[in-house]
């Protein structure tokens, strides 16, 4: 949920990507005996650097932290700042990324820090302008590779690789005894396509369910039982879909404000029912009551052949939409529940 940036001293340190990364899977651990919310500590460069940066994205944790009537008031981007002691760690908003991300690269060159574009292109960049790719699966990728998306298309395309031969076997041959296993391997072919028929549905709906799902994607695919599970990290939207029941199930857990929870509640219930109405699609939507003062979570229900790529793209539209503050309570929440914890 989360654009992860980091800015480094003392970058010379590293000679190579392995020696790099090395350091960086020690310096995540948060095992430094120090606090994370307090720029002091830093080295000279990096206290510069967040003294600038902090004018730029408001930090939600330390001495500069908004107060709960400032949180969230939308005149400044907001971040999340762990600060060690010769780097900081920041975890922008996707919305904020194009307005602070250049400033907070340009800064950081300004001040001799190496910056590290973490969800990003995943390279490091040093002030003079050298840069490298630390890990080769850190890279995004650009093209459509369908493998890549997890095992979604595997039982058809191993069935047709493992019938190809088989039937190339039955033409050379023209035996009676080849169309046996001729005869087989095509109902068997048709049953796995017609099992399936779901698996390319979903796959065509992919784009639409996550823009950058390369990189924030994860699926499961039961074709058995003609289920699926799409789940885009970057939204935190989930997409659910049971053939049998020919339904889509699209949900996702908004954070609230905890000493307002329940008056935000009605009021975000309000403004889902309505948003719902004005898209004018045939679905049933709900959102549970909060079972804790921090979320609640919102379900929407719609059938399948109202589930076009145009309609979920407008149903995912609204509720990122309607969850575009969540990203400061979420960070919120787990800096005051754990102010050591930073995720990538």
């Amino acid at each position: 949920m989360s654009y992860d940036i980091m800015v480094i001293d003392r970058h010379h340190r590293f000679k190579n990507c392995k020696e790099f990364l090395s350091w960086y899977e020690d310096v995540t651990q948060w095992k430094d005996e120090v606090d994370y919310n307090n720029y002091r500590h830093a080295t000279e460069n990096v206290q510069q650097w967040f003294l600038e940066m902090k004018d730029v994205a408001k930090p939600l944790n330390g001495e500069f932290a908004p107060t709960d009537k400032e949180l969230g008031d939308g005149e400044q981007p907001e971040a999340d700042y762990c600060i060690g002691k010769d780097f900081i760690y920041v975890a922008l908003a996707f919305s904020d990324v194009e307005s602070t991300c250049q400033k907070a690269f340009e800064l950081a060159k300004k001040h001799g820090l190496a910056f590290f574009d973490i969800s990003g292109t995943g390279e490091l960049y040093y002030p003079d302008g050298r840069h490298f790719l630390p890990s080769p699966q850190q890279k995004p990728i650009e093209k459509h590779h369908w493998w890549q998306v997890n095992k979604i298309l595997y039982p058809p395309l191993i069935l047709i690789g493992f019938s190809l031969p088989i039937y190339v076997y039955a033409i050379i041959d023209r035996t009676p005894e080849s169309v046996i296993p001729l005869c087989t391997c095509t109902i068997l072919l048709l049953f796995v396509l017609w099992k399936s028929m779901d698996n390319f549905w979903i796959n065509h709906r992919l784009p639409v369910m996550s823009p950058k799902y390369y990189r924030t994607l994860n699926v499961i695919i039961d074709t058995p039982k003609q289920t699926g599970e799409v789940f885009d990290k970057e939204s935190g939207i989930s997409f659910s879909y049971n053939a049998k029941e020919k339904m889509l199930y699209v949900s996702k857990v908004m954070y609230t404000n905890p000493k307002r929870h329940l008056k935000e509640y009605e009021e975000r219930k309000y403004q889902f029912q309505t948003r719902m109405e004005q898209t004018r699609i045939p679905l049933k939507g709900w959102i549970l009551p909060p079972e804790n003062p921090n979320i609640f979570h919102i379900f929407i229900r719609i059938e399948k052949n109202f589930a076009t790529p145009e309609n979920i793209r407008i149903l995912r539209d609204v509720l990122v939409e309607l969850s575009k503050d969540d990203y400061v309570r979420q960070s919120k929440i787990r800096t005051e529940k754990d102010p050591f914890l930073c995720e990538n």
